[in-house]
């Protein structure tokens, strides 16, 4: 079974978009991806499967009613997950701590993999960003320096244009 941040990670949408779709796509899905109030959502590897399913159609711009069409055509109890999923182990809770015996506390983690890959297209993002940064400060400077070129070119014009009207015999 996996936690919604894993199954959204594994499938590469957002947690809003997931809980979104567990709903909207309720009749295909266990009830784990869709349980009662106060319930912890957790998806099954043929949930996961559905659900990649359905990022692929959307990605083809199809509606939510096309899709539950073409689910319904399918034989969704063929669909595989695309990667092999493992749940992830419990992440252990110091046993002193009063959190560790609360009732309904439950440990949550990522997968490594998916943080390394996190940090790393953040990181890839800055290092975008800061180049258009350098890039838009360097055009910032040269347009400053043409305006002010414009502006002393604009003076010497004017400056030339009245020694000439004050030289000339009148």
């Amino acid at each position: 079974m996996h936690r919604p941040t894993e199954a959204a990670a594994v499938i590469q949408i957002s947690p809003s978009s997931l809980r979104s779709w567990c709903g909207t796509f309720a009749q295909f899905l266990s009830p784990g991806a869709n349980p009662g109030p106060g319930v912890e959502r957790l998806l099954n590897d043929q949930d996961i499967a559905i659900l990649q399913r359905v990022k692929e159609l959307r990605a083809q711009h199809q509606s939510y009613s096309t899709i539950t069409e073409a689910l319904q055509n399918e034989d969704i109890a063929e669909l595989q997950p695309y990667i092999e999923l493992q749940p992830l182990p419990p992440t252990p809770t110091p046993t002193d701590s009063p959190v560790a015996h609360a009732p309904g506390h439950q440990a949550t983690s990522l997968p490594a993999e998916y943080a390394i890959q996190v940090v790393t297209e953040l990181g890839q993002r800055f290092t975008a960003l800061q180049a258009r940064m350098d890039a838009q400060e360097k055009e910032s400077a040269s347009r400053l320096t043409h305006l002010a070129f414009g502006f002393i070119a604009g003076v010497l014009v004017c400056v030339f244009v009245l020694l000439v009207l004050w030289l000339l015999p009148g």
